[in-house]
């Protein structure tokens, strides 16, 4: 997979793999930071899906609040159902501290959709 950063007119094409890599590296440079300044939890809007930097959070003392959105187009969302498989692989993990079912659901398609609230409820049942 690549993600894409565009600036104007000029695209840098970046693997996954570099991303979490760098993000890896980041974390690592700026954990003592973090800790120093007494943050011990960090919340991720999207599942943190590579174990080297869940073990790194785990190493510095630190645990993760992974977040699940409703439609992440498949990708560990709520509708697709792909979350299990996310929950499966970490619910053990050392850094996990827990799951932050939906995002801001209230706001999405004016929070009035049942079909969204009876998910984020099997959600939590299947998750606990």
């Amino acid at each position: 997979m690549i993600t894409n950063f565009a600036n104007q007119d000029k695209t840098l094409a970046i693997s996954t793999g570099l991303v979490v890599f760098i993000m890896l590296i980041f974390f690592i440079v700026t954990a003592s930071f973090i800790k120093e300044a007494g943050i011990d939890v960090i919340r991720v809007y999207e599942p943190i899906d590579d174990r080297a930097v869940l073990d790194a959070i785990a190493a510095a003392d630190m645990k993760v609040i992974t977040g699940f959105g409703y439609n992440q187009k498949g990708k560990n969302d709520l509708l697709s159902g792909t979350y299990i498989d996310y929950v499966k692989r970490y619910k053990d993990h050392p850094a996990v501290l827990l799951w932050g079912i939906g995002n801001e659901m209230e706001g999405f398609e004016s929070g009035d959709n049942p079909a969204i609230w009876s998910a984020v409820n099997d959600v939590a049942a299947m998750v606990k």
